[in-house]
């Protein structure tokens, strides 16, 4: 039972698409036909040349190759085979006289709309289709959309113009051709009198039938002109895809052909016909009126099947018997190329069309119509994106899915606001920032550039070759470095802030410097003594140096104890200092009036005179740095004992008294 159902769901879903596939070939006819007025009024110079290429051809020997070359070729032996098969058929129930008959009567009626027609798709038809499908894959029809030229009417409505127009001037050479071909054949093969065949000939065709045959072949030209622009104008798929394309639109042309062919036919001649025997019109009708009745019904109920096919093919196309989800999308702007059934897609499947377009005011409002099943699967909040198929193609809807979906997903009359809407930029809009840009361009200038630009390279591609590769390498290299230049890029930024920054003090600093060497200029002479003066001084501290050197060497390692203790011993000099300060009032005192006040304390004589057997000793007692009360007098200094390095150990020791700060001892 699955089986069966699959296989019955792949019959449906395939008549299905063959039902829309006839509902877009109509829309696309009924569109091409209801363009005919404005295309001749805007697209004259258009119809007078695809005129000529449709009657002519186009290159060497184009009158031969051309559709007139073709039909008046296929009308002639075609209208030959008639007269010979005529006579022959004829002659054998005694009545080759009417061979005329059978050329006035069959190729008027069927052979010469025929052929003509066949002839016209072979040539004309192939043309259009292989013509419009190399223009559909190089995106030349796109192009034309994108710069507000409505591809449909300038390309497809203009040829079927062209062709309208062609084909009357054609189908009287093809007649032409096909009623000499049997009138040779008759009097020259088979000897019949041309005044034979020139009375039977005229008796048996009628002005009213070649009038109709004019009209078969006119309406059977404008459905071989659209059938073939359709497929042409569809085309897909490469080179390969509008070979399909022109092999699709000549059988669907030569079978439209034949049917039409039957039921014009059918129409015009198939109830009532006119035959001349002898001169004398005899008219065979259905006179009975149950057979008129008869014959309007089937007329009425033909119509009407062909009607609803019609409308059944339209309303499959509109897919008017689908359930759909039908959602509003607000939208900055559309763009040219986004059409009425355009596509929709959910992650490059096709889930739904563009139902309408229209402007509030405000905003573009596109309403869509989506499959109840997809849906479903699309969240609430989805994004949109209005994309092009191509550089110039038709554009599309696309739902993105958003980065936070929805728990909730789109259902009926839900309304997507612009906010989520993304258009891209379109190339008409690039194109007509550009226009402004060629148009000041002098052709004159630019050619002459181009071929001094042609000029230069000619000769030089190996060159440029190898230099391309080269560069590659270089950019290959250069890519690994990138973070590091990158990195750089930055800190010289920051450099240059810095250097912006102290941009001013620089300034002043070679402004200064260009004071200062200015200065030294102008005092160059004053220099140059001084430098002398400097010189000599040098020259004497060198002879100094060379004569007491090495007494000075002595001087310092002497004195190396000495300012050792000094440096120690520096944090008591500001103490001394103060002191000194402190006890200046007291100096005053002492010499005030002109007199000094001195107090003498005499001692005992010191024990014994140093000799050269005495060294002096450093007699710190490693307390360090103090400064003994200093500067205030209220506290008193204490004892110190002092080592003046002369008590030796082989010498009486050296006293002093004591409570006078000198006072005796043994060392």
């Amino acid at each position: 039972m699955a089986s069966i159902s699959a296989i019955g769901s792949s019959i449906i879903q395939g008549r299905r698409a063959s039902l829309e596939q006839y509902g877009d070939q109509l829309m696309f006819y009924v569109k091409a036909l209801a363009w005919t007025p404005r295309a001749i009024k805007r697209y004259p110079r258009e119809i007078v040349n695809t005129l000529a290429e449709v009657t002519f051809g186009a290159g060497g020997l184009s009158l031969i190759a051309g559709t007139v070359g073709v039909i008046a070729f296929l009308a002639f032996f075609a209208g030959t085979e008639v007269g010979i098969q005529g006579y022959a058929s004829l002659s054998q129930i005694g009545v080759a006289k009417f061979s005329a008959f059978i050329s006035a009567y069959f190729n008027t009626r069927e052979v010469a709309p025929l052929v003509s027609s066949i002839a016209l798709a072979a040539t004309v038809g192939c043309g259009y289709t292989a013509r419009l499908g190399a223009m559909r894959i190089s995106e030349e029809i796109d192009a034309l959309e994108v710069m507000a030229i409505p591809s449909l009417p300038f390309l497809v409505t203009t040829r079927m113009i062209a062709a309208f127009i062609a084909v009357i001037p054609l189908y009287v050479v093809a007649l032409c051709a096909s009623y000499l071909s049997p009138r040779l054949i008759t009097t020259l093969v088979y000897g019949q009198s041309p005044g034979t065949y020139d009375h039977y000939f005229i008796q048996f065709l009628p002005p009213i039938d070649m009038l109709w045959s004019f009209g078969k072949l006119l309406f059977l030209a404008t459905a071989i002109i659209l059938i073939h622009c359709y497929y042409g104008y569809t085309a897909s798929g490469g080179p390969a895809g509008v070979g399909m394309a022109v092999g699709r639109a000549i059988r669907t042309s030569i079978v439209t052909v034949v049917v039409a062919d039957f039921f014009l036919s059918f129409a015009i001649w198939g109830s009532t016909t006119t035959v001349r025997i002898t001169g004398m019109l005899v008219n065979i009708t259905h006179d009975t009126p149950a057979e008129h009745r008869r014959l309007l019904v089937s007329g009425v109920v033909f119509l009407t099947v062909i009607a609803l096919l019609i409308g059944l093919a339209i309303a499959v196309y509109q897919k008017t018997f689908q359930s759909v989800t039908m959602v509003t999308i607000q939208a900055d702007r559309a763009g040219l190329q986004l059409a009425k059934f355009g596509d929709v897609r959910l992650h490059g499947v096709l889930v739904g069309q563009v139902r309408d377009i229209s402007d509030d005011g405000k905003q573009a409002v596109i309403k869509v119509a989506l499959q109840p099943d997809a849906a479903r699967e699309i969240p609430e909040n989805v994004d949109v994106q209005i994309l092009p198929t191509t550089l110039f193609g038709q554009k599309y809807i696309s739902f993105k899915d958003p980065a936070d979906p929805a728990s909730a997903s789109l259902s009926d009359g839900d309304v997507i606001p612009a906010d989520r809407v993304e258009t891209n930029v379109e190339l008409s809009r690039i194109l007509a920032n550009l226009f402004p840009l060629l148009r000041s361009v002098r052709p004159a200038d630019l050619n002459a550039t181009l071929n001094a630009l042609a000029t230069a390279l000619g000769g030089r591609g190996k060159q440029i070759g190898e230099t391309m590769d080269e560069l590659d390498s270089y950019l290959g290299v250069i890519d690994d470095h990138l973070p590091t230049l990158r990195e750089d890029l930055r800190l010289l930024a920051q450099v240059a802030d810095t250097y912006d920054i102290a941009a001013p003090d620089l300034l002043g600093v070679l402004r200064n410097v260009t004071v200062t060497s200015r200065t030294v200029i102008e005092r160059k002479d004053d220099l140059k003594a001084f430098f002398g003066d400097l010189a000599g001084v040098s020259d004497t501290a060198t002879g100094i140096l060379q004569d007491n050197g090495a007494d000075i060497v002595r001087v310092g390692q002497v004195t190396q104890p000495i300012t050792g203790l000094l440096a120690a011993y520096s944090p008591e000099y500001p103490c001394l200092m103060a002191g000194l300060d402190r006890y200046e009032p007291l100096l005053a005192k002492v010499f005030q009036g002109n007199m000094i006040r001195q107090n003498f304390v005499f001692n005992t004589p010191q024990y014994r005179e140093y000799d050269a057997r005495d060294r002096p000793v450093y007699g710190e007692v490693g307390h360090g740095p103090w400064c003994l009360g200093l500067p205030d007098p209220a506290i008193p200094i204490g004892f110190q004992p002092l080592d003046d390095g002369t008590d030796q150990d082989d010498h009486p020791p050296t006293s002093t008294v004591p409570g006078s700060g000198m006072v005796g001892g043994t060392r």
